[in-house]
């Protein structure tokens, strides 16, 4: 697919040698996801990739586009920082560097690329790097996977939970679920049809992945968890852990050491 071959083309373009750095010019709806694939293609320890997109197409006098190249840009030549990165100017007017595999689906009817619990990697004032002090490595940016193994016929089926939900899925073909729980973390535990779902899971060998409140959700419900043979990933972005699952799972990964 299309991101396995953009993977291919900058591995083949950096042996070649004698580049600072690489930037991707990328639309924004996708974006989480090939950022993900990039850091999970490249690592932490690899030439800086950029990422660049734009909120208005570049015609328009609203957008972002140049100022966010000029960005990827500034922060390749000042060399701060190796593997992947977003960089992006939100509504405030600040421009951000993301860690790639940290950023956010935008929020419907906003422009805003947003890293998972606010933990952006760095803004740039003019031409001025300024570290977020409160930034961390994690273990998450450091898998690196063969995307040249991936197979379309193998997925990961990305669920969100939302009142009335049926869980009517087929699982055929399917070799994990990445389930997403409501912003406080938790899901219906009471639901029959998550239960038997659930169970369909179970039977089928096929493991649920339960992402949105980390592994410190102190409400009722998550008593449950276990029982119901959830499997909690701590804070993480979701189209990063979807890429993650996915690619990873192709690659010959064992699922269960992914997240």
């Amino acid at each position: 697919g299309y991101i396995c071959r953009l993977v291919l083309c900058i591995k083949e373009n950096i042996k070649k040698g004698g580049y600072d750095g690489v930037i991707v010019a990328h639309g924004t709806d996708t974006l989480p996801y090939s950022a993900a694939a990039l850091s999970y293609a490249f690592g932490l320890g690899s030439i800086p990739i950029v990422l660049v997109s734009s909120n208005y197409i570049l015609e328009d006098k609203r957008q972002n586009g140049y100022k966010n190249f000029c960005a990827a840009v500034a922060f390749i030549e000042g060399g701060y920082g190796k593997g992947a990165f977003v960089s992006y100017q939100n509504a405030d007017n600040t421009l951000y560097i993301h860690r790639a595999s940290r950023i956010l689906n935008h929020v419907m009817y906003t422009d805003d690329v947003i890293s998972v619990k606010n933990s952006y990697y760095a803004r740039l004032e003019g031409d001025i790097f300024i570290k977020n002090e409160n930034y961390f490595e994690t273990a998450d940016e450091t898998d690196v996977f063969d995307f040249e193994k991936y197979s379309a016929k193998r997925s990961v089926l990305m669920l969100n939970m939302y009142p009335g939900e049926r869980f009517n899925y087929d699982l055929k073909d399917v070799f994990a679920v990445l389930l997403c729980s409501y912003h406080s973390g938790t899901v219906n535990t009471d639901s029959g049809e998550l239960k038997a779902f659930l169970s369909y899971a179970k039977k089928s060998g096929v493991p649920v992945f339960l992402l949105g409140g980390g592994k410190r959700v102190l409400y009722a419900s998550a008593k449950d968890f276990d029982k119901l043979g959830l499997k909690l990933i701590d804070f993480a972005a979701p189209p990063a852990m979807y890429v993650k699952l996915l690619f990873g799972g192709c690659a010959g990964v064992d699922v269960y050491k992914l997240l």
